[in-house]
Parts: structure tokens; sequence; C-alpha cells
């Protein structure tokens, strides 16, 4: 018996090994997925600018 099976825990707190946590994703690509949001974030304002006229005025 280990020490926190000595402890009157009610159900909902006591750990159950069929809840695993569902798998998380890795560093990388949580990385990649944040650089390429903001890529298309600042491509969208940058078509925006240029379309306006505001840098490149035609």
């Amino acid at each position: 018996m280990s020490d926190h099976e000595s402890l009157d825990w009610p159900e909902e707190l006591r750990e159950h090994p069929e809840d695993d946590p569902a798998p998380r994703r890795s560093l990388g690509l949580r990385i990649t997925v944040i650089v390429v949001a903001i890529a298309l974030i600042l491509m969208t304002v940058g078509i925006w600018i240029v379309q306006s006229g505001i840098i490149f005025p035609m």
C-alpha cells in the first residue's frame, strides 16, 4: 500500500489508470504552427496595404 492509497479520497479525485491524458504535440510542431499563422496574418495585412496604395501607389 502506497502513501496516497491510505488517504480517504473521494472517488472523483482518485487516479484511474484508464484516464490517461491525450498525448501532447511536440514543441517543434507547435512552433511551426505559430510561425505559419503569423506569416499568414502578416501576408494578409501586407496584401491589404499594397492593394490600398498606401506604400506603392500605382
